[in-house]
């Protein structure tokens, strides 16, 4: 029973397990295992791998912070780069193993960057889980856990190209085509008169584009929009009903475009009362409300949702939510195999051209098919359907239907 149960001496005394102290002594001399697909676990794993390359060209010692997130985030579960709960990232871990004196971290002379090596204490700690990565891929899809590490989308070789909009953050567009090139996908950075993202192919001899345009917004970003700030709005779906719009906000630009498709993808964690009244009511807000109401005093992620259903619903727009960029980045990819995949777009595309050219006509305000608005009258349900029955439902003609 002792064995299996063992005690501390403390002052001649025995002490439980249950004690705190004894805890914290028992996991001071429990060795140190990271977490498997953890940020520590992933730069143990990458610093091993690149110094312990058999060719003595490729072989490096110490990474730099953006080469070591750049080659680390396949194998970590969550972001390296972008701010998750408690405002870190993955990459914190480097403070955890530069603690417990497993890496070296150096300052480099005028740059903002720091080096990154393993020292000679963790070099076993590294070895062991590179094996544990290798061990775990033979019990999975090799294959699929690949795709899932570096987000390499395996199809055949196509002419599809994603343009990424000149106004798009610099850093972000960075990555995006850092990571399109190392899957073979070329991108390019030009002025788009609509949407932040577009996907082009050559067809016999003439630039076409596919018929989706992408607009990503953060939280913050999309209750800029609605709210009236900033030079990026959504005048349609204002969230006070107080519509300026004067055919020339972004929503009728993506709607005027030609494409027949139009994607919000929204960025960022979503209210954590969506599924638990209790987490975020009137009076207790959560983190994530709490951080748009500083800003926007009146608006809260409920207010935000509703907006997003009338993108849905009355404008026919896709709307994707991921967690972060590089849920972004795996969303443009996962886009692009699809239509590399597909056959049926081909009738869809529009010469880029005229794409431009009917996203900066100016104009009245679009409806939902792209047309200018008629007249609309709001009434419940259960009138609708009176109406309906008395026959006093108009088309916009002005003919009973």
């Amino acid at each position: 029973f002792r064995g299996n149960h063992p005690v501390l001496l403390r002052n001649h005394e025995r002490i439980s397990l249950t004690d705190k102290k004894a805890k914290e002594v028992i996991r001071q001399l429990r060795p140190y295992v990271p977490e498997f697909q953890s940020g520590p676990f992933a730069i143990l794993s990458t610093l091993y791998e690149v110094s312990s390359r058999t060719s003595a060209t490729a072989r490096e010692y110490s990474l730099v912070e953006s080469r070591l997130k750049k080659l680390a985030q396949g194998r970590c579960r969550s972001s390296l780069y972008d701010y998750q709960a408690r405002g870190r990232t993955a990459f914190a871990g480097v403070e955890i193993l530069a603690k417990k004196n497993l890496i070296r971290t150096e300052i480099i002379p005028g740059s903002e960057e720091a080096k990154f090596s393993l020292l000679p204490e963790s070099e076993q700690l590294g070895r062991f889980c590179f094996k544990f990565e290798k061990v775990m891929a033979q019990f999975t899809d090799n294959q699929k856990m690949q795709q899932a590490r570096t987000l390499v989308l395996a199809g055949p070789r196509s002419d599809i190209h994603l343009v990424i909009d000149q106004q798009e953050d610099k850093t972000y567009a960075e990555r995006l085509a850092d990571r399109c090139n190392d899957v073979g996908i070329e991108t390019t950075r030009e002025k788009l008169p609509a949407g932040d993202y577009l996907f082009t192919v050559n067809h016999n001899g003439e630039r076409r584009v596919l018929p989706l345009v992408i607009e990503r917004k953060s939280w913050s970003d999309l209750a800029d929009s609605v709210s009236g700030k900033g030079r990026r709005r959504l005048d349609c779906v204002r969230v006070d009903g107080n519509s300026t719009c004067a055919g020339s906000c972004q929503l009728c630009r993506m709607k005027r475009s030609g494409c027949a498709k139009k994607m919000f993808i929204i960025e960022g964690a979503r209210c954590l009362g969506r599924d638990d009244d209790d987490v975020c009511y009137e009076g207790s807000r959560c983190k994530y409300c709490r951080e748009i109401m500083e800003r926007h005093r009146d608006l809260d992620h409920e207010s935000l949702e509703t907006v997003l259903r009338k993108l849905i619903v009355d404008h026919d727009c896709i709307v994707h939510f991921t967690r972060g960029y590089n849920e972004t980045i795996s969303s443009l990819l996962m886009i692009h195999e699809i239509y590399s995949h597909s056959q049926e777009f081909a009738n869809g595309t529009l010469p880029y051209k005229q794409f431009c050219s009917n996203a900066r006509k100016t104009g009245e305000p679009t409806g939902r098919s792209g047309a200018p608005k008629g007249n609309s009258v709001e009434m419940p349900a259960s009138e609708f359907v009176k109406n309906i029955h008395l026959g006093q439902v108009r088309d916009n003609d002005g003919s009973e239907s």
